[in-house]
């Protein structure tokens, strides 16, 4: 008679599906994960290509900037010159030549009366009339009147306003460089010398002139004391 033996691991998984089971379960994990790297990487080259864009036309806009900048600055010269009439101190100033101007001389000189022998605006493109409230690119007067009474008010309004008053020399004449608010509602740059019995003033009312003020305008003034 044949004897059975029974099994202890009855119902038991068998190793070998648990095996295939792991496998299964490992490719499934790998295959999610492989995905979303592959989504990543594409997320990343799709904002990478629009970053590299963006520089691209960043650059694109900083060249033609550059370019327009040494365009306009080789525009502007060579300077226009002003000359006064001698009995004004024969007074000399060059500005770019994209500029225009109006002048207007006292009666002396010829010109439309007033206190102000020399009445000069200069400004880029064309000059725009004072009812404009324009901060113009250049201005400069001759008057007849007495050199400390000029400095006076801004030497009063130094501390009040924080101007800059430093000495400037010019034709073998000290004059004095005001920066900062020079008047109502003008910020600016303004040198003042005196000639012979009056006062020569030049100076710009807006920072955006700054630079052409101090490099054309200033470096190419001149006049007999």
């Amino acid at each position: 008679m044949k004897k059975y033996r029974k099994l202890d691991n009855a119902g038991a998984v068998s190793p070998l599906l648990l095996g295939l089971v792991a496998v299964i379960l490992m490719f499934i994990i790998a295959l999610v994960y492989g995905l979303s790297q592959k989504t990543k990487v594409s997320d990343f080259e799709l904002n990478l290509d629009k970053k590299v864009a963006i520089e691209v036309e960043a650059q694109k806009k900083l060249i033609s900037d550059q370019k327009q900048a040494e365009f306009d600055e080789r525009e502007k010269a060579p300077y226009k010159f002003w000359t006064s009439p001698t009995q004004y101190g024969s007074i000399k100033v060059g500005f770019p030549k994209t500029w225009s101007y109006y002048l207007s001389l006292g009666d002396d000189g010829g010109g439309g009366g007033g206190d102000k022998a020399v009445d000069l605006y200069a400004h880029p493109d064309y000059v725009p009339g004072l009812a404009s409230e324009s901060k113009y690119a250049l201005r400069l007067t001759l008057e007849s009147t007495d050199y400390n009474r000029a400095l006076e008010q801004y030497r009063r309004d130094s501390e009040e306003k924080k101007l800059s008053i430093s000495t400037i020399q010019n034709s073998n004449v000290s004059g004095v460089k005001i920066r900062g608010s020079i008047g109502d509602e003008v910020n600016g740059t303004m040198v003042i010398f005196p000639i012979r019995d009056k006062v020569l003033s030049v100076w710009t009312e807006s920072p955006d002139y700054e630079a052409d003020f101090e490099n054309i305008v200033l470096k190419n003034l001149s006049f007999i004391p």
